[in-house]
């Protein structure tokens, strides 16, 4: 029993920080009111909670898996706390698992350190508390890369590895970049499995068993590939949106486009597909795909310093922000803004832990595995672009070496200058913000604030909130906007008319602006008014089909009947399972015989 005492202290630690964030964690309107990405997949999950999983829309847009097991949990407990416990559960399981493959790549006590990092390690740590998949991802490939190591010291592995290949699909099914990891994976067995699997009657060879790894990784993921074919037509392997998110990383610009938030930026991005003819999930996948190429082939030199930028970020002791910060995190937690361990401890400690144990035979394998999970993480980001919770999933692997660094370290009879040398040196490049880009976005932060409080019911607050992000950046379209939509729900109709108009001067093609502006003034009496920005909706977007909608039916109204048609006809070419558009167009042409 006194050998499990260490394993059980690891997750005794992990199981204490957790339960003190999410203590502390569950006072705060985030905890109930999730915002960006974690709004769609909240409300996706409860879609799937209500209606089962064909709630969800198809082909993918997003990786189906994580909603669908957020569903899962919500079906049994709605509330917001089901889905942190269990995701706190999967961030101790991870902790205890980084444990043990440390363990078996140095040592216990590599193993205690490892594991412990893991516990303490502070973005982790933020990103069970977010709706987001990464916890899954996190606990998923850690497990494999156990299994994996079982495996290898088997001398009947095939289970172990089928095991490794289907948690490795689950991740994949969550996030499908992790399919990079699982081909690497399958080839180091392949390249390198025969001292486990060849040479006894009956066993299969180190190819054979790849493939079957291989076959085990697509398990997981084929339910969806079907699903995107049978039920969305189209041939998505997991979900659509890797064109967009390449493009981000890559076309002309990259660093603004990865800045993109949600609102009249991301808005006017959407267009381009529909602009340029594209009237497939797939064509819309592919455009951005090519897009992102041909702009970057078209200034090489500006590509390779965008990317030159990239591997600064990833190697950054700041957590890229993506939607939300952890900076802004850490700043309201006490807990999150204890000195708890980062990636600025822990990737000198790994590089000097692959430094020091390089000598050492018997762990050669599973840390070989280990470089190719780090490997496939610098590429996915590199591929894309850099953002905490991608750089995240280097984590595990991050701290198995970490503590083999300081296990070896203390083992050195030597002095390993070089190697704590070289670990000083990394320390300070991630240190320093060679970019520039530490500084909060004061005005996002707030924005996201107003949204969640908004959604909390807490309106006077989430007005507050919008106007410290204009004071913030008063050139801000998106708190401009957002400001006068609390001004409509408020009653104060001519102070949300000014917000709307700031909102236009600085954005005049704002297509979601114009829209409320139209309606706004159709409500307080001034509908003759509302024409001009229906007009200007349309022609700044000609795929809205809300905006198609509304112009038709102000011109209605006015007994423009042909022009009225041509809006809903407009619109239902762009969504024929429209109801409102197929309603107005009846009641359009019940009017036009009746007159």
């Amino acid at each position: 029993m006194r050998r499990f005492y260490g394993w059980f202290g690891i997750a005794a630690l992990a199981l204490l920080v957790r339960a003190l964030f999410l203590a502390e964690f569950a006072e705060t309107v985030a905890f109930r009111s999730p915002v960006v990405d974690a709004y769609t997949y909240d409300q996706q999950a409860r879609s799937v909670a209500a209606g089962g999983p064909g709630a969800l829309e198809l082909p993918y847009y997003q990786p189906p898996l994580y909603s669908l097991v957020l569903g899962g949990i919500y079906a049994v407990a709605p509330g917001p706390w089901g889905p942190r416990l269990v995701q706190a559960g999967l961030g101790v399981l991870t902790s205890v698992l980084v444990g043990l493959v440390a363990a078996r790549v140095g040592g216990r006590r590599a193993g205690y350190v490892g594991g412990g990092l893991f516990a303490l390690y502070g973005p982790a740590l933020w990103m069970e508390g977010e709706l987001l998949p990464p916890t899954l991802v996190l606990t998923t490939t850690t497990a494999a890369i156990w299994l994996l190591d079982r495996a290898d010291r088997a001398e009947r592995p095939l289970r172990a590895l089928l095991g490794a290949g289907v948690l490795l699909g689950v991740a994949s099914a969550a996030r499908p970049t992790s399919i990079l990891f699982g081909a690497l994976a399958g080839l180091w067995w392949a390249l390198g499995g025969s001292r486990s699997t060849g040479g006894g009657a009956g066993r299969p060879s180190p190819l054979a068993s790849a493939i079957a790894f291989g076959l085990a990784i697509a398990l997981p993921i084929l339910p969806f590939t079907i699903a995107n074919r049978v039920g969305g037509g189209e041939n998505v392997v997991v979900s659509y949106n890797g064109g967009i998110n390449f493009y981000l990383g890559n076309g002309a610009n990259s660093d603004s486009l990865t800045a993109i938030q949600p609102g009249h930026h991301w808005d006017k991005l959407q267009i381009a597909p529909w602009a340029a003819g594209v009237r497939s999930r797939v064509g819309e996948s592919n455009y951005w795909f090519e897009r992102g190429l041909r702009e970057a082939a078209a200034d090489p030199a500006a590509w390779v310093r965008a990317l030159g930028r990239k591997i600064v970020r990833l190697l950054d002791a700041r957590e890229t922000p993506r939607n939300t910060d952890f900076e802004v995190a850490r700043r309201e937690s006490r807990v999150l803004s204890a000195p708890l361990p980062g990636f600025a401890l822990v990737a000198p400690l790994a590089l000097l832990g692959l430094w020091l144990g390089f000598a050492n035979p018997s762990s050669r394998r599973l840390r070989s595995l280990l470089i190719l999970l780090l490997i496939a993480v610098a590429i996915e980001n590199l591929a894309f672009f850099v953002a905490a919770r991608y750089r995240l999933e280097a984590t595990p692997a991050l701290c198995v070496l970490a503590g083999l660094g300081v296990d070896a370290a203390i083992r050195s009879r030597g002095r390993p200058v070089l190697a704590l040398v070289a670990a000083a040196g990394l320390a300070g490049f991630v240190l320093v913000d060679w970019l520039g880009e530490r500084p909060i976005d004061e005005a996002r932060a707030a924005i996201n604030r107003s949204v969640a409080l908004q959604r909390a019911g807490f309106e006077a607050s989430a007005a507050r909130a919008l106007e410290d992000a204009l004071r913030a950046d008063p050139r801000d379209v998106d708190a401009h906007r957002l400001l006068a939509e609390s001004l409509v729900r408020d009653h104060q109709p001519e102070a949300a008319l000014r917000e709307l108009d700031a909102a236009l001067a600085l954005a005049p093609d704002y297509v979601q602006v114009l829209l409320v502006k139209g309606r706004l003034l159709e409500q307080i009496g001034r509908a003759d008014e509302a024409g001009e920005p229906y007009r200007r909706a349309v022609q700044a977007d000609p795929f809205e089909k809300q905006a198609r909608s509304a112009y038709g039916v102000w011109l209605a109204i006015r007994h423009r009947y042909e022009e009225a048609r041509v809006q809903f006809e407009a619109g239902l070419a762009i969504d024929p399972t429209d109801s409102d558009l197929r309603h107005n167009l009846g009641n359009l042409e019940r009017v036009q015989r009746g007159s």
